[in-house]
Parts: structure tokens; C-alpha cells; sequence
């Protein structure tokens, strides 16, 4: 449901950026819509992150890192 993106992006508002991936198709779908509804999607994988070597922190929020 992308809650945790949905919790660091509280965190970050409204100046910091944050970049995000869901590899189960359903769980992106449903991020996907909840991002669009507030504005913050972005679709990385057709326009890239647009931006290089910048990073202040990752979280791996997945199965096997």
C-alpha cells in the first residue's frame, strides 16, 4: 500500500524528495494510485530518477536485500 513511503514522505514534506520501487505488481498498483491521488508519482522506470550520486539516506523495505 506503500505506507511506509507514505510515512517518510510526511517526514520529508514539502521540501525533501524521496524515490521509491514495489516489485509485487498488486501492491504497486494500489501505491500507484494512492501517490497519483496525492500528487506524488512519479513512473521511474519510463523517465528515470533524474538525478545522480545524491542520497541522504535507503531503506530496503524488501524480502531479500
Amino acid at each position: 500500500s506503500g505506507s511506509l513511503s507514505h510515512a517518510i514522505l510526511r517526514t520529508i514534506a514539502p521540501t525533501g524528495h524521496l524515490h521509491t520501487v514495489e516489485f509485487h505488481a498488486q501492491r504497486a498498483e494500489k501505491a500507484i494510485e494512492e501517490f497519483k491521488e496525492h500528487k506524488v508519482n512519479q513512473d521511474v522506470c519510463k523517465d528515470g530518477f533524474g538525478i545522480t550520486g545524491i542520497a541522504d539516506a535507503v531503506f530496503l523495505d524488501i524480502p531479500s536485500p
